[in-house]
């Protein structure tokens, strides 16, 4: 979840993808965590509060690096350094 969500997010807010590109991100994440879990389970490597501790863990670490990422972002803005959200735009 953390890896996967995190390189989502990366592409998101940096590569300004369209809309299609970020549902289909989103849903890509989701899939990936959610058959990671089910083959675990099924497997039996792990016991149901494990897996449901593991996303929950990933996900409260995701969403502490966004609002890490985000927060930059603002300082960088209000102290007026001007930090290029992607260079994808210079090479086009």
């Amino acid at each position: 979840m953390l890896i996967y969500g995190a390189a989502a997010y990366l592409v998101r807010t940096y590569a300004h993808p369209d809309s299609r590109v970020r549902t289909r991100t989103f849903w890509l994440v989701l899939l990936i965590a959610v058959g990671a879990v089910a083959v675990s389970f099924y497997l039996g490597f792990h016991w149901p509060t494990d897996l449901v501790g593991g996303l929950l863990a990933g996900g409260l670490f995701l969403r502490l690096l966004v609002e890490a990422d985000r927060a930059l972002a603002r300082r960088s803005t209000q102290t007026g350094s001007r930090v290029p959200r992607s260079s994808a735009s210079t090479m086009r």
